[in-house]
């Protein structure tokens, strides 16, 4: 009976391990949702969704072998009450049988019978049947089986919490695992969202570098192209004077090389200002890039974090 109440006081402590592993696979299942919610190119098989799925994995196996240790545990409470049912129903057939024995020690004397002696002697016999006192056999039979089964009822217990700390070890590993690579998941984040700012950053000052420069560039078309109008309006005021005059001189040649230098400048700036748009445009664009991703990176690392804060205070220690 004091093993019956420890088996009955393990298979509580079984039950209770079994029912605990619910919450951690629950938790499972809604970490893998609203990690789902992050932006499509974040959504990535990382170490932090292996880490989650092995946990699952281990609290799964961990709930069939606790299935396995409570049905011998039942198993067993069921024969130690039958090995308990037939102690005691032989108990009881031992005091009766006392009862009986003393009941005849105290008969002094017969009381008087019509029944001959010799027949009453052959119907009574020696009470032992043809192979002996079978109740002594019967006896030690069932404190042997009782024996055995108490054994067997230790061995199930030391099982049961044997396998009931190799679960939990084994999930306090994989709870650890989680949060390492939750801490590791958020570290790279971070990393990626500064280094982001910081391309985001070298992308602005190349910006504004470049519309200085165009700027710089428009100014100088416009200088050399007042400059080229008053070439161009020195050489038409040559032209009026009279023909025996006009001759191609050092003056004419020089108006002359000086429009033609200044036309080539105009256009190089222009072609600067070209390019200045175009550098501006691939700028812009890289920007773009940048501040998409970058508004990706802090979007997750937003559930990260509010997922390892939350994780905190979770019963399930992770």
């Amino acid at each position: 009976e004091a093993e019956e109440l420890l088996l009955e006081v393990a298979a509580q402590k079984t039950a209770s391990a079994l029912e605990s592993k619910h919450a951690p696979i629950e938790r499972c299942a809604e970490w893998r949702e609203i990690r789902a919610q992050r932006p499509r190119a974040e959504c990535i098989r990382d170490g932090v969704e292996i880490a989650i799925n092995a946990l699952e994995t281990e609290c799964r196996e961990s709930c069939n072998l606790l299935l396995s240790v409570a049905t011998a545990q039942a198993a067993e409470a069921r024969r130690l009450k039958a090995v308990i049912s037939a102690l005691k129903a032989d108990v009881k057939d031992k005091r009766a049988a006392l009862a009986v024995d003393a009941k005849t020690a105290a008969i002094k004397e017969a009381p008087a019978s019509e029944t001959p002696l010799w027949e009453y002697s052959s119907s009574v016999g020696n009470g032992y049947g043809p192979f002996g006192p079978q109740w002594r056999g019967a006896t030690v039979s069932l404190c042997s089986d009782a024996e055995q089964a108490v054994a067997v009822s230790t061995r199930v217990r030391s099982k049961a919490e044997e396998v009931e700390a190799g679960c939990m070890e084994r999930e306090a590993s994989r709870r650890a695992e989680i949060t390492r690579q939750h801490a590791g998941s958020l570290a790279r984040l971070r990393e990626a969202c500064a280094l982001s700012e910081e391309h985001l950053g070298r992308l602005s000052a190349e910006g504004e570098a470049i519309e200085q420069r165009k700027a710089s560039a428009a100014a100088a078309v416009e200088e050399k192209e007042a400059a080229i109008a008053v070439a161009k309006e020195r050489l038409a005021t040559r032209s009026e004077r009279p023909d025996r005059e006009r001759v191609h001189d050092e003056a004419q040649s020089a108006l002359q090389n000086e429009l033609r230098v200044l036309c080539s400048a105009a256009q190089e700036l222009t072609h600067s200002i070209c390019k200045c748009d175009d550098d501006l445009a691939r700028v812009e664009a890289a920007k773009a890039k940048v501040t998409d991703d970058h508004a990706r990176k802090l979007a997750s690392l937003e559930l990260e974090s509010a997922l390892f804060d939350s994780s905190k205070g979770s019963t399930t220690g992770w």
